[in-house]
């Protein structure tokens, strides 16, 4: 910006106070409007603002001249301020050696708030950390996402031709951020989960070999509760091990001989694991069970049952999920934690 355009910007801003006392004319010649002169000062390390509140801190922020009335020859009192930013330079009102004197106060102070801030710098560059974290069941975008939600000022650079996060920043930050990566970077854990099959009779219903193994214990009286006059048999029983790591899909196909060989199905996907509560959550669970049918007249030659749900496993215990057809098959599951 021209000297001149700043010039007109200043002479729009001045503030004029009051009229005062007229001062009698004196020797004030030389502080009249017209010998006062503009400087501008362009800052190189500091904001022109900073510049100006150090400034007017460290010595005065209003310059103070003299009009001449012409009819009485006296001479009233303006003011107008020293310091005037606009556009990121900085315009110094004055006279001429109060004017040279604030020049060269903004330049002592420019210099001095470089040299602080360089210091700074070089004291923060000091002091940032560099590490390097090779997750090993974590995925690298994980990691990295993993940082950004808790919000540590930390710069992450994914190197995925050595299965590598860099993470750059202050010491803290780093440690921080690494610890957690670490800590959650762990195998996840390993279950045996365990799918029974139950059928129910009517009490009065006599057992042969073939119609399955007795059920006792807390699960029988439960059931009982839920259906008088039944008694009820284990018809079936599958294991499979599985492990917790988030959309495992998980399967169990067999024929089950206690229910006449029919087909038993489970297809679901783990979702989440909660560490704290010990429960597995799973989603999308579909359980079926097809029955095959010998007819001697036309029609379907099996009949199909189906159940979907979505549960939460807690290991350690037994969660009946559903039941299956009109003389009902129960489906219980329960996990346990392999070492």
């Amino acid at each position: 910006m021209s000297a001149s355009i700043l010039s007109s910007f200043l002479l729009c801003a001045v503030s004029a106070l009051p009229a005062q006392e007229p001062v009698q004319a004196q020797d004030l010649s030389a502080l009249t409007e017209s010998n006062l002169g503009l400087t501008i000062f362009e800052p190189q390390y500091a904001e022109a603002y900073t510049l100006i509140d150090a400034a007017t801190q460290l010595t005065y922020p209003e310059v103070t001249y003299y009009v001449r009335d012409p009819r009485t020859n006296e001479y009233q009192v303006r003011r107008r301020d020293r310091f005037v930013e606009i556009e990121g330079v900085i315009g110094v009102q004055d006279f001429t050696e109060d004017r040279r004197r604030a020049t060269e106060l903004l330049t002592r102070l420019d210099e001095q708030i470089g040299a602080l801030r360089t210091k700074r710098a070089g004291a923060s560059e000091a002091e940032a950390l560099t590490r390097t974290v090779r997750p090993r069941t974590l995925t690298l975008e994980a990691s990295v996402d993993l940082i950004m939600n808790m919000g540590f000022a930390v710069e992450t650079h994914l190197v995925p031709s050595i299965g590598a996060v860099v993470l750059r920043g202050p010491v803290p930050d780093v440690a921080r951020a690494e610890s957690l990566i670490l800590e959650l970077d762990q195998p996840a854990p390993q279950f045996l989960l365990h799918c029974r099959l139950v059928k129910s009779l009517d009490v009065t219903q006599p057992l042969d070999d073939e119609s399955g193994t007795p059920l006792e214990g807390e699960l029988a009286d439960g059931l009982a509760d839920l259906l008088p006059g039944k008694r009820f048999l284990e018809a079936g029983r599958f294991f499979l091990r599985c492990s917790a790591d988030r959309n495992s899909m998980l399967g169990i196909e067999g024929s089950v001989p206690d229910l006449g060989g029919a087909l038993f199905q489970l297809k679901t996907r783990t979702s989440g694991w909660d560490q704290e509560q010990g429960v597995l959550q799973l989603e999308d669970c579909s359980l079926r069970i097809t029955r095959y049918i010998n007819r001697s007249t036309p029609g379907p030659d099996k009949s199909t049952d189906d159940l979907r749900t979505n549960l939460a496993l807690r290991v350690g215990e037994t969660t009946v999920v559903g039941s299956l057809g009109g003389d009902p098959v129960f489906i219980t599951l329960r996990i346990e934690l392999v070492p």
